[in-house]
């Protein structure tokens, strides 16, 4: 599963975890090496977080490769206030 969090004070504390992600991956799917967590990005902009992760849960249903299968990338767009 993919979750994230805001700091408001430069990491001196955090707000709770959000989860990002709708269903878990399978790492072992990963033929190549990379884990999961290698190649992860955010970007935030006018109060809106952006986050980017490998995923091959197929929660959206247009994996071609199918369910737990290769990864694709997915991303998200969460609303901080």
């Amino acid at each position: 599963m993919y979750f994230a969090a805001v700091s408001r004070n430069g990491g001196i504390s955090f707000a709770p975890n959000v989860r990002v992600a709708d269903r878990a991956s399978n790492a072992e799917a990963s033929e190549n090496g990379v884990q999961l967590g290698d190649y992860t990005s955010m970007a935030f902009f006018g109060g809106t977080m952006y986050p980017a992760w490998a995923d091959n849960s197929n929660s959206t249903g247009d994996n071609p490769d199918g369910t737990l299968s290769r990864l694709d990338i997915y991303s998200a767009r969460i609303s901080v206030s």
